[in-house]
C-alpha cells in the first residue's frame, strides 16, 4: 500500500518535472527557427540527443532482442523524428504559445489510437471528451489562422495536430509493445534509426556554413542542444518511466500543464494571446478531463 503511495507520488513529481521541460520546448524550437530552417533544427535536435544518448546505446544494443527493432523504429519516428519536423514547420507560421496549446490534443489521440488499434475500452465521457477536444482545436486554429490574416497561414496549425497523432501512437507503442524493456533501452535505441536519416541530410545541408557565417547561429544552436538534452534526451527517459508506473492516458495528461509553461514563455516573448484562444483551450482541457473521468 505504501510502495503504490509512493509511485503515485513519484508518477506526479516526473509530471510536473515534464510539464516545464515541454513546456519550454517550443520558445526553445523558436529561438532555433530564428537560424536554422525547419529540418535543420528537426535534425540538429535528434542527432544531438541520440550522441548524448550514445554511452547507452552502445550497451543496449548488446542486450536487446532484434524482435523489438521494429517497434523501437516505430516508435523512434513516431514520438520523436515526424513531430519534432512538424511542429518545427508549424512554427514558422505559428506562434508558440498557439503551438503549445495545440499539443493539448495529445491525450485525445492517445485514446483514440488505442482504441483502434490496441483495443482499450472507451467510456462515453471519453467520446465526448475526444468530440470537446476537436471542437477546442478548430478553436485554436482559428485563433492562429487571425493571428496571420494577410496569408491565412495559421493553418499550420494542423501540421501540430498531426503531430499530436504520432504522439498518441508512440505512447501506445511504448506502453504495449515495450513495457519489457528499460527506460534507457527504448531512448536510446528508438532515436538511432531517426538520427541515421537525419544526419544524412545534415552532412548534405549547409549548417557548417550558417554557423560559419550567420551572425547568432551559434547561440541559436544552443537552444537547440539545449532542447535536444533536455526536452528530448532526458525527458523521454522521464516520460517513460512515468508511462510504466501509471498508464498512457495518465502520461499523456502531461498536456494539462504543458499549455501554462508555453504562454507563460509567449507572454515573456511578447506574443499576443486573444480570447479566442483562451476559449480553444478551455475547451481542449475540458475535453481532456473527461477522456481522463473514470
Amino acid at each position: 500500500m505504501e510502495s503504490s503511495k509512493s509511485s503515485r507520488v513519484f508518477a506526479f513529481g516526473i509530471l510536473a518535472v515534464l510539464a516545464i521541460i515541454w513546456g519550454s520546448s517550443f520558445i526553445l524550437m523558436k529561438r532555433g527557427l530564428v537560424v536554422f530552417n525547419p529540418i535543420q533544427v528537426a535534425a540538429l535536435r535528434i542527432t544531438i540527443a541520440c550522441l548524448w544518448l550514445s554511452p547507452f546505446t552502445i550497451a543496449s544494443l548488446r542486450q536487446v532482442d532484434r524482435k523489438y527493432w521494429k517497434y523501437l523504429a516505430a516508435q523512434g519516428v513516431a514520438g520523436n523524428g515526424l513531430p519534432a519536423l512538424l511542429f518545427c514547420i508549424a512554427q514558422t507560421q505559428v506562434n508558440s504559445s498557439t503551438a503549445g496549446l495545440l499539443n493539448s490534443l495529445s491525450p485525445l489521440f492517445t485514446l483514440i489510437l488505442g482504441t483502434m488499434l490496441f483495443h482499450l475500452k472507451t467510456t462515453k465521457w471519453q467520446v465526448w471528451g475526444i468530440l470537446l477536444g476537436f471542437c477546442g482545436a478548430i478553436l485554436l486554429i482559428s485563433a492562429a489562422h487571425h493571428d496571420t490574416p494577410s496569408n491565412g497561414n495559421g493553418w499550420y496549425g494542423l501540421l501540430i495536430v498531426l503531430a499530436t497523432v504520432c504522439y498518441g501512437l508512440s505512447v501506445n507503442i511504448t506502453k504495449r509493445y515495450l513495457g519489457s524493456l528499460t527506460t534507457l533501452q527504448v531512448n536510446s535505441l528508438c532515436l538511432v534509426p531517426v538520427a541515421l536519416v537525419y544526419v544524412v541530410y545534415l552532412l548534405t545541408s549547409n549548417v557548417t556554413t550558417v554557423l560559419e557565417t550567420t551572425p547568432g547561429a551559434w547561440q541559436a544552436l544552443s537552444f537547440v542542444a539545449i532542447l535536444a538534452i533536455i526536452g528530448t534526451a532526458s525527458s523521454n527517459l522521464l516520460f517513460v518511466r512515468l508511462i510504466k508506473l501509471s498508464n498512457p492516458i495518465f502520461a499523456s495528461s502531461v498536456t494539462y500543464l504543458i499549455p501554462i509553461v508555453a504562454i507563460l514563455w509567449g507572454i515573456l516573448d511578447g506574443e499576443q494571446l486573444t480570447l479566442l484562444h483562451g476559449c480553444g483551450i478551455a475547451v481542449i482541457m475540458a475535453g481532456v478531463a473527461l477522456v481522463n473521468k473514470r
